[in-house]
């Protein structure tokens, strides 16, 4: 196993354990800073979301940024099934959210010539998007292709 496999393999049994350790009330190791009172405990019920997307615990929310098929700024479509992403703070507070697709057709607006790889001159389904947001988090303030013509690269926009 090559260290960039390595990394990734420690890195996500750290993420899984810090989740494991907050879902069982060990976030209060964490909760200095924290106005809400650190005897808070998750009940364990989610809320129906009437959108259907997401149930959710009490005081929690979310926010769509784009969804599959919506046109981004460089007029490319964003890419379906999602299954991975990293979240990279800029220069200008911004941040940067690369995240990993996969189609199930070829689309036909990539450009061959900036393809990773392709298929019967057409380029691979896989590839990330590149989503920038305002520093309040929320904000789209661009999205585009960053990479196209790869094929089951599911590790995630961080690779």
């Amino acid at each position: 196993m090559d260290n960039s496999k390595r990394l990734f393999m420690k890195r996500a049994g750290q993420s899984s354990a810090m989740l494991m350790l907050f879902a069982y009330g060990g976030g209060k190791l964490f909760a200095a800073n924290n106005p809400i009172s650190s005897n808070t405990k998750w009940d364990g019920l989610l809320l129906k979301d009437p959108k259907a997307l997401f149930d959710l615990p009490k005081d929690c929310s979310y926010k769509v940024l784009m969804s599959t098929g919506d046109m981004m700024t460089d007029g490319l479509k964003y890419g379906g099934r999602p299954d991975g992403m990293g979240a990279f703070e800029l220069k200008d507070g911004s941040v940067a959210l690369v995240v990993n697709h996969e189609t199930k057709n070829k689309d036909k607006h990539l450009e061959l010539s900036t393809a990773y790889n392709d298929s019967n001159g057409r380029p691979f389904s896989g590839g990330t998007s590149t989503i920038v947001l305002e520093s309040d988090g929320l904000t789209l303030k661009r999205a585009n292709r960053s990479l196209s013509g790869t094929i089951d690269n599911c590790a995630g926009g961080t690779t």
